[in-house]
C-alpha cells in the first residue's frame, strides 16, 4: 500500500500479510530505519485517515459508485467506436482506445514502452485534455489506456460530471478511428 493508506501525497508505504507471515518477522526482523522511516507526522495522518475511513465506511460508498460509475462508462462503450474495452471495480476502472474496435489495433503500437516525447499526441492525453475542459482532472503515462481512479468518497453527481467529461473527450478521439 502507498500514499491510499494516508489519502494524501505524505510519503508512506506498508505491506499487508497474512498471520503466519506476520509473526515470522516479528521473530525474524532485521532493524533498519531509513529517511521516512515510521515519521511520526506521517503516522499520525495515517491513523486518522484509516480511523476516518473505519469510521465512514468509504469502501461501502466507493463500491455503491464504482459500480454506477462503470455502469456509465460501460455506456460509453457502446457510443464511441475508439473504446475498445471498459474494466474495472470499485473505484478504479480502465478504457481502452483502440483505433480500430474490430482489429482492436491501439492508437500507440508500443503502448507502455512508447516514447514519451510524443505525449501530446496520444489519444489518452488527447482525452484527459478534454476533460480539463470540463473541469475534471484525470491524467497517467499511458498511451492507449485510460486511467479513472476517483476516490471512494465520490458521489453519483460527481461521476456523472466524470462521464460527461469522458465522453467529451471521446468524441475526440472518435475522429483519429479508422
Amino acid at each position: 500500500l502507498g500514499k491510499g493508506v494516508v489519502s494524501s501525497q505524505l510519503p508512506v508505504g506498508a505491506v499487508v500479510v497474512n498471520k503466519e507471515i506476520a509473526e515470522f518477522l516479528r521473530q525474524n526482523r532485521w532493524a533498519l530505519s531509513g529517511t521516512f522511516f515510521a515519521h511520526p507526522l506521517v503516522m499520525a495522518a495515517v491513523v486518522a485517515n484509516l480511523e476516518r475511513v473505519i469510521e465512514e465506511k468509504t469502501w461501502e460508498n466507493g463500491a455503491k459508485v464504482g459500480r454506477y460509475f462503470g455502469n456509465k462508462l460501460r455506456k460509453l462503450q457502446e457510443s464511441h467506436k475508439c473504446v475498445g474495452q471498459v474494466s474495472g471495480s470499485g473505484c478504479f476502472w480502465a478504457v481502452e482506445l483502440v483505433k480500430n474496435r474490430e482489429t482492436r489495433e491501439p492508437f500507440v503500437k508500443e503502448d507502455r514502452n512508447a516514447d514519451i516525447d510524443h505525449v501530446l499526441s496520444w489519444p489518452t492525453f488527447i482525452v484527459y485534455a478534454k476533460m480539463a475542459e470540463k473541469g475534471v482532472h484525470a491524467g497517467a503515462l499511458l498511451p492507449n489506456t485510460l486511467l479513472l481512479l476517483p476516490n471512494c468518497t465520490i458521489t453519483e453527481e460527481l461521476a456523472d460530471m466524470a462521464c460527461d467529461a469522458v465522453d467529451y473527450g471521446l468524441t475526440a478521439v472518435d475522429e483519429m478511428c479508422d
